[in-house]
């Protein structure tokens, strides 16, 4: 039976603990499309990646292999060939964070933002890595709302950020549809003005996730998770 794991126990290295050991590193990137959002991400990861890089090793990674790739593990030519490149000059490889490396099967940007890698996932990762540590920037700890805020500010999209915005977004609309807008306001600490607009936008729609993620796919969607409001001719 599968079995997801506390990621601080499943073997990943904080960057700081191994630059004490190893003196060097494979820089590993990947964004999961090349959509114009994810292509500005992969390029500001990698940026942000060799900086961080320098300043812990005192030199730039041997090598740098970035691109798109599902972070599920059925297919990831450009990881195995980061683990190729690490073995090679016996050394880690280093990316962001966790999600980098992995995404569960079962995880899903709107509905899932939080699922995490099972032991089944893991070990065939570890298969995979063939022995090379894995890295990461972040704390190996953070959990996938606290990995995509640190990412959007170095992204350079943060500016005064909306009470609610996205990932949250899915996580009050659901408790929207079985609790009342003071009692969502209390649990997520947004004030219920915020929270009341919010739902004004989705109420009427008879499945209001799904009306809000086919908006979001076809490019509707405001920061702050509501439709964007069309200039008129």
């Amino acid at each position: 039976m599968s079995t997801s794991l506390s990621l601080p126990d499943t073997g990943f290295l904080f960057l700081p603990d191994a630059a004490e050991n190893f003196s060097a590193c494979i820089h590993y990137c990947r964004a999961s499309s090349d959509n114009p959002g994810q292509v500005k991400s992969l390029v500001t990861q990698q940026e942000y990646g060799e900086a961080t890089i320098r300043s812990a090793f005192g030199r730039r990674a041997r090598m740098t292999i970035a691109g798109v790739e599902r972070g599920q593990l059925n297919y990831r030519p450009l990881f195995q060939k980061a683990v190729r490149a690490a073995k090679k000059f016996n050394v880690p490889i280093v990316s962001g964070d966790v999600s980098r490396f992995i995404r569960s099967a079962s995880y899903h940007h709107w509905t899932n933002i939080n699922a995490e890698p099972t032991s089944e996932e893991l070990k065939k990762l570890w298969e995979m890595a063939d022995g090379v540590p894995l890295v990461t920037i972040e704390h190996p700890s953070l959990t996938e709302s606290e990995r995509h805020s640190k990412a959007t500010k170095r992204s350079g999209r943060c500016g005064r950020k909306p009470q609610l915005a996205w990932p949250l977004t899915t996580e009050v609309l659901t408790a929207l549809e079985t609790q009342s807008i003071r009692e969502v306001a209390a649990l997520f600490n947004i004030s219920k003005s915020t929270v009341g607009r919010f739902w004004d936008e989705w109420k009427d729609e008879p499945y209001p996730m799904d009306a809000y993620f086919q908006a979001f796919q076809r490019g509707e969607l405001s920061e702050d998770g509501r439709r964007k409001t069309v200039p008129k001719p």
